[in-house]
C-alpha cells in the first residue's frame, strides 16, 4: 500500500519509536531544503543502543546501490555481514526491483521513505521488518547515499501455511515524506 497523501505526518504513520527519531535526528541535521550531507551525522549523537541498526548505501553512477555500513543486528539477522555487496546482489530475485525502486525514489526526490514488509531472514526465519530510507549525501550538494535504520519484529509462526510461505516477501505499507513533514519543527530528536 503506497500512501503519499498528507492526512497524517510522516512520523505518526512510522509505528517504530526509534525510527521516529532517527528521522526526526536527520531533519535536525539537514539544511533547509536540503539533505543532510554524510558528515553531518556523527554516530556520537545517536544513541548507542540504535547503531546495530543502523546502515549505509552508496548510489554508484551506473545506478546501483552498494553496502557501505550494515549494523551488528542487521548482520545478525541476516546471517552475514553484506558490507561491500551490491543491495540487488542482497535481495531475493522477486522483490529486487521493487526495493531497488525505492532506494532510486529516496535519493532522486531526496525524500525518506518508510516501509514494512515480512521477509525471510537469512537463517530462513520470517519476521517483519520496518526500515526508513534517509537520503543524505557525500559532499557533491545532491542525495547520493541513503542512510538508515531497520527494526525487527520477533520471529513469525515457522508453522504458518504453504501460501504465506510462498509469497515470501512482501511490502505491507509505504510512506514517502511530504513538503509539510520536511518543514515540520523537529521535537525530541535523538541528538
Amino acid at each position: 500500500m503506497r500512501d503519499g497523501s498528507t492526512g497524517l505526518a510522516f512520523t505518526k504513520k512510522i509505528r517504530e519509536r526509534e525510527i521516529r527519531e532517527i528521522f526526526r535526528y536527520w531533519l535536525e541535521c539537514r539544511p533547509r531544503g536540503s539533505v543532510p550531507d554524510r558528515g553531518s551525522i556523527d554516530p556520537k549523537t545517536i544513541p548507542h543502543e540504535y547503531l546495530p541498526n543502523l546502515f549505509l548505501y552508496e548510489h554508484e553512477p551506473e545506478g546501483r546501490f552498494r553496502c557501505k555500513l550494515i549494523g551488528t543486528d542487521i548482520a545478525r539477522i541476516l546471517g552475514k555481514d553484506e558490507t561491500g555487496r551490491y543491495l540487488d546482489e542482497m535481495l531475493d530475485p522477486a522483490v529486487v526491483k521493487e526495493r531497488l525502486d525505492l532506494f532510486e525514489q529516496t535519493v532522486t526526490s531526496g525524500r525518506p521513505v518508510y516501509y514494512r514488509y515480512h521477509a525471510i531472514a537469512g537463517r530462513g526465519e520470517r519476521r517483519l521488518f520496518s526500515r526508513i530510507l534517509l537520503p543524505v549525501s557525500s559532499g557533491r550538494g545532491k542525495a547520493d547515499q541513503v542512510f538508515g535504520m531497520v527494526r525487527y519484529g520477533p520471529m513469525e509462526n515457522p508453522a504458518m501455511d504453504r501460501n504465506s510461505r510462498a509469497a515470501g516477501s512482501r511490502l505491507l505499507q509505504v510512506v514517502t515524506a511530504t513538503d509539510d513533514d520536511l518543514a515540520a519543527p523537529t521535537d525530541s530528536a535523538v541528538k
